[in-house]
């Protein structure tokens, strides 16, 4: 009041110079009058600069109150729609990897039965032939590897007696040889160097008498003395057998008993090796034929499951629906469909891969992915609603059946959705998109504000209004602890009060 009152003042004051400036100005000329210094000039501005903001309004903080109300989220997922009875037709052949297409299929429905690939067997049928002509040739392996096991099983302990026996006749001819052949041989020997010796003196007797016998008589007649001749002839020829024996016994002494005492002796430990060796080569002979007829079981058993796994693929080169359904080239992982899309007569289907797969689209589930942000909102058993990109008319209840808790990559886990209730005319397929809605929170009794009356520091973590007070001038700064939002709301869990009044925009 004060203030008004000293304003109406200053300004009636203002009036009474203003009126009486003209008739000062007739009587003080312009040279007559004291230069302005700048802090007049400065002192006179002020004030009146004051007045001008004075006299602007003052702007009004806009509030907004914090009401109790209620507050639903809605959360959404994408996900693609899966069979949950699908058949995939799978190449597992367990050894044929010729898989030439022969007839195959369209896309589309398929009865129970329906033949969905019949695959060229003539290569397969050769194949088999040559495994059967296999199989018999290692049969007979097999059986000649048995014969040779059995007999060497059975030849066993008999050649290992005679080796045995052998080694034993060896050393009793050694033994022999060192006791009896030997000391027999130098006796011989001596001997027959007497009987050489004998022979010659024999036949100088023989000479010496009938000389003797000659010279008594002094007659010599012509047939005396052709005996003489022919008895002086055989002590020539006896010495000359003499010396020849000499020499032979000579030689034999030096050179043939040596050799033959050495060749002895080498037949001995030749003797000795050779039942050395049996002792250690005949088991080994033994247990090498049961490795062989072991190997030869073992090929006939290959070759038996070669020539079977063939047989069972051959049965295999022509593929029959297990259920009816809708024929697809490829297989769905997840809801997208991969793997061979175009399948035709002499093309050919990869080994060991799902190349169709039949599905029945009576029986559809969602699979969808689940950010790691949002776990804490989805849970098993959360019922929602799914729509369809390619049906906007059709809205189809579902249900969370499982989240998995294993990522399937960084920050996003596999989950599933169960539908209900599908419409007949729906006409969905495996592979199509939809967008599902799940109510993942409400408080009937949310003490909410709007979401940019909210405000946060950098860190984004810590929150706060401007709390407006009638006692107070300015707005004040309140930390305040927020809950779910949901469109524009936000909930306060704690920091305000149901009543109170924030600024709605930022002071």
């Amino acid at each position: 009041m004060r203030h008004l009152v000293c304003f109406t003042l200053l300004i009636s004051v203002v009036s009474i110079i203003n009126s009486a400036a003209p008739s000062l100005a007739q009587n003080v000329s312009i040279a007559d009058k004291p230069p302005v210094q700048a802090d007049d000039q400065n002192k006179d501005s002020s004030p009146a600069k004051a007045k001008e903001e004075e006299k602007k309004p003052t702007k009004k903080l806009e509030t907004v109150e914090v009401v109790n109300q209620p507050l639903r989220v809605f959360k959404t997922l994408k996900g693609l729609l899966e069979s949950a009875a699908a058949t995939e037709i799978k190449t597992d052949f367990q050894t044929w990897k010729d898989l030439k297409i022969k007839t195959v299929a369209k896309q589309g429905k398929v009865a129970q039965g329906d033949t969905l690939v019949e695959l060229d067997t003539e290569s397969i049928d050769k194949a088999i032939t040559e495994a059967e002509f296999q199989l018999g040739s290692a049969k007979f392996s097999q059986q000649l590897m048995s014969l040779e096991a059995k007999r060497s099983a059975e030849t066993f302990e008999l050649e290992k007696a005679i080796a045995k026996l052998s080694w034993q006749s060896a050393q009793e001819d050694h033994k022999y040889y060192k006791e009896t052949t030997i000391p027999r041989r130098e006796k011989n020997q001596k001997y027959e160097e007497k009987k050489a010796g004998y022979h010659l003196e024999y036949s100088k007797d023989e000479l010496d008498q009938l000389t003797e016998m000659y010279t008594e008589d002094e007659l010599t007649e012509e047939s005396e003395a052709i005996v003489l001749k022919r008895a002086q002839r055989t002590v020539e020829s006896a010495e000359f057998s003499l010396d020849n024996s000499l020499l032979r016994l000579k030689r034999i002494r030096k050179l043939e008993n040596p050799r033959s005492d050495q060749r002895h002796e080498q037949s001995f430990a030749k003797s000795r090796m050779e039942f050395q060796k049996s002792e250690v080569a005949l088991p080994i002979e033994k247990e090498k034929s049961k490795i062989s007829l072991a190997k030869a079981d073992f090929q006939l058993s290959q070759k038996e499951k070669a020539l079977k796994e063939l047989v069972e693929d051959r049965t295999k080169m022509t593929i029959k629906s297990e259920i009816g359904g809708i024929l697809f080239y490829g297989e769905c992982d997840r809801g997208k469909w991969s793997g061979e899309r175009d399948l035709k007569r002499d093309s050919k289907l990869p080994a060991k891969a799902v190349v169709m797969t039949v599905v029945d689209t009576s029986q559809m589930i969602i699979q969808a992915s689940v950010a790691e942000a949002n776990l804490s909102s989805f849970t098993a058993g959360l019922s929602g609603k799914a729509k369809f990109d390619a049906t906007d008319d059709k809205i189809v209840p579902c249900t969370i059946d499982s989240i998995e808790r294993i990522p399937l990559k960084a920050g996003k886990y596999d989950c599933k959705v169960t539908l209900q209730n599908i419409p007949t005319d729906a006409n969905l397929i495996p592979g199509m998109g939809c967008t599902m809605s799940f109510l993942t929170y409400v408080n009937n009794n949310a003490l909410v504000v709007p979401k940019a009356s909210v405000f946060s520091d950098d860190d984004g973590f810590t929150h706060y209004v401007y709390l407006s007070a009638e006692e107070e001038s300015k707005p004040r700064k309140v930390d305040v602890v927020t809950g779910k939002t949901a469109g524009n709301k936000t909930e306060i869990l704690s920091g305000l009060s149901a009543g109170d009044k924030i600024a709605k925009k930022k002071p």
